[in-house]
């Protein structure tokens, strides 16, 4: 799909079949036989000023939205960075190092899992932050969210430093998936 697409053809093209060409015929026929039923209203039925479709359809999206609701915050990398540094007592010139040092590794991982989770932060941000590849950084950030859900210790410290940069940090907006 291309920057300026409203929509993603192939994907479409793949839901009538695997070959290029069959999905294509299938397609023209798919919208040849809706021809003849002419305007549906049902199609332009707006509900709540923002969704289209079925009851069902709508309850299922209100439920997914409601639970993955989550607010946002404004903390600059540098300010999540140095909580790490402080928290896990890990020295900024490891944090920041161009080596492959295991534990400044570990720490930028643990920067971009909280950058993610609390500013919604994109990986490659946070990868040029530190001068790094943004598959690495995700790797890392990766292995941290894999880590969080094992190690009992390390969540609780995460959620403490969490709850420092929340307290600091400014509220951004609400983020809902609709």
């Amino acid at each position: 799909m291309g920057k300026d697409e409203l929509l993603d053809k192939e994907f479409v093209l793949r839901q009538f079949g695997r070959g290029r060409n069959q999905a294509r015929r299938r397609y023209r026929q798919f919208v040849l036989d809706a021809l003849p039923l002419g305007h549906q209203k049902k199609y332009y039925e707006v509900k709540d000023q923002r969704y289209l479709g079925e009851d069902d359809f709508i309850d299922q999206i209100e439920r997914r939205k409601t639970s993955a609701e989550r607010l946002l915050f404004e903390i600059p990398l540098e300010d999540i960075a140095k909580e790490v540094i402080n928290h896990m007592a890990i020295s900024r010139d490891r944090m920041y190092s161009l080596s492959r040092d295991r534990i400044g590794a570990y720490g930028r991982g643990i920067v971009g899992y909280l950058a993610r989770k609390l500013t919604g932060a994109l990986v490659k941000d946070i990868a040029r932050h530190f001068g790094r590849e943004p598959m690495t950084m995700s790797e890392a950030v990766m292995k941290v969210e894999t880590l969080v859900e094992k190690d009992v210790e390390l969540a609780r410290r995460i959620e403490h430093m969490k709850n420092v940069l929340v307290a600091r940090g400014k509220k951004k907006y609400l983020v809902t998936v609709a």
